[in-house]
C-alpha cells in the first residue's frame, strides 16, 4: 500500500480491506512466496498473533510442512532476531500456538550443523502458551536488569534443555546468558524434591516466606560445596526469582508477585562469628555462618540476633564435646 502527495491510497491488493477484515493473506501464492524467503513463515506466525482472526494457510498446511526442513538454512541471526520479535508480541500465545499447529516448532533448532544427527527435535514442551504471557510480565524488566535477553529466559520454558548446545548455537547466545541456562538446567533436575501440595493452599499470609524458603532449599542444592551466607553466592538472586517460575505450579505463577521477592539482611556478622572462638579458622567460620544462616531461614527469618549467636554458641559445644 501507498499514499500519493495528495494523500491518496493506492492498494493494488486490497489489503487496507484485508486490515478491517483482519485477514492475513501472502501477496500471490503463499508456497512460492516462502520459497523465496523461507522465514516468512515465521513472521506469518508472528502476524498472525497480531492481528488475524483467519487462517490462509489452514489449507495448505500439508505444502507447508513440506518447506520446514529448508529452515535449516536461515542464518541463527534471522531466526533469533525474528524469534525475539514473536516474544515481544501481546499475543504471544497465539503465535506460539500456530507455529506449534504448524510444527513450526520442531524445526526452529535445526541447521546445517544438526541436520539429521542424533534424536529429532521434539518441539515446543508446553501447550498452553498463555502461560508465557504471564512470565513474560513477570521477568521482563529482571531480565534487562541481568543483561539477559526475553529469548534466553523463555526459551527453557519451550525447550528441554537436553539439546542445550543446540539452543546456544541456533540464538548464539554470550557465555552469561549459557551460563544462565547452565543454572536452569541444574535447577530442573532438583524438581522431584519441591512438593507440590506446598502451593495448593491458599499461602497468602507466608508466601513470600515460602518462595524464599525454597529459593534457599535451590542454593543448597546446586552448590553444596559453597558454604557461606547467601549474600555471598555467586549467582545473582534474580536469577533464583526467575528460576521459581521452572519449579511451581501454573496456578500458582499466575498468582504470584515476585516483583518486590529480595533476600532479607542476614542478622549476624562473620567478626561475631570470629570472637566466639579463639584461632577459628576460616573454613570454620564460613561452616558456622552457613549453619547460622540455615537456622534463620527454616525459622522462617524471624530468628534474632541473640537467638541465631546462641544457636552457634551450643553448636561449637556440641562440636568441641565430639
Amino acid at each position: 500500500m501507498y499514499l500519493d502527495h495528495n494523500g491518496n491510497l493506492i492498494d493494488p491488493y486490497n489489503g487496507y480491506q484485508h486490515i478491517i477484515e483482519k485477514k492475513l493473506k501472502f501477496v500471490g501464492d503463499p508456497i512460492e512466496r516462502i520459497r523465496e524467503d523461507y522465514l516468512r513463515i515465521i513472521r506469518y506466525c508472528r502476524f498472525f498473533g497480531a492481528f488475524s482472526r483467519f487462517d490462509h494457510l489452514k489449507n495448505l498446511k500439508s505444502k507447508v510442512l513440506k518447506l520446514l526442513p529448508n529452515i535449516k538454512i536461515l542464518s541463527n541471526d534471522r531466526i533469533k532476531k525474528e524469534f525475539l520479535k514473536i516474544l515481544l508480541e501481546d499475543k504471544v500465545d497465539i503465535c506460539l500456538f500456530k507455529m506449534k499447529s504448524l510444527a513450526l516448532d520442531k524445526f526452529i533448532l535445526v541447521d546445517r550443523t544438526n541436520d539429521g544427527k542424533g534424536k529429532e527435535f521434539k518441539g515446543f514442551k508446553i501447550n498452553n502458551f498463555e502461560i508465557i504471557n504471564h512470565i513474560k510480565r513477570y521477568i521482563i524488566d529482571i531480565a534487562q536488569n541481568e543483561k539477559l535477553d526475553l529469548l534466553c529466559v523463555i526459551i527453557p520454558h519451550l525447550y528441554e534443555l537436553d539439546r542445550l548446545d543446540d539452543i546456544v548455537r541456533r540464538f548464539e547466545f554470550n557465555k552469561k546468558k549459557i551460563k544462565y541456562l547452565n543454572f536452569i538446567k541444574k535447577l530442573q533436575s532438583l524438581k522431584y524434591f519441591i512438593e507440590e501440595n506446598n502451593f495448593n493452599e491458599n499461602f497468602s499470609g507466608e508466601k513470600k516466606i515460602k518462595f524464599l524458603q525454597l529459593i534457599w532449599k535451590f542454593r543448597i542444592n546446586i552448590n553444596s560445596s559453597n558454604i557461606t551466607i547467601f549474600e555471598n553466592d555467586r549467582i545473582p538472586f534474580n536469577w533464583y526469582k526467575i528460576g521459581l517460575l521452572h519449579m511451581i505450579p501454573f496456578q500458582t505463577i499466575t498468582l504470584a508477585d515476585f516483583s518486590d521477592l529480595d533476600w532479607p539482611s542476614f542478622p549476624l556478622h562473620r567478626n561475631e562469628i570470629k570472637g566466639l572462638q579463639l584461632n577459628m579458622s576460616f573454613n570454620n567460620q564460613n561452616n558456622l555462618l552457613y549453619k547460622a544462616e540455615e537456622f534463620w531461614v527454616k525459622n522462617k527469618f524471624k530468628s534474632s540476633k541473640e537467638d541465631i549467636l546462641d544457636f552457634v554458641n551450643k553448636t561449637l559445644i556440641r562440636n568441641d564435646k565430639v
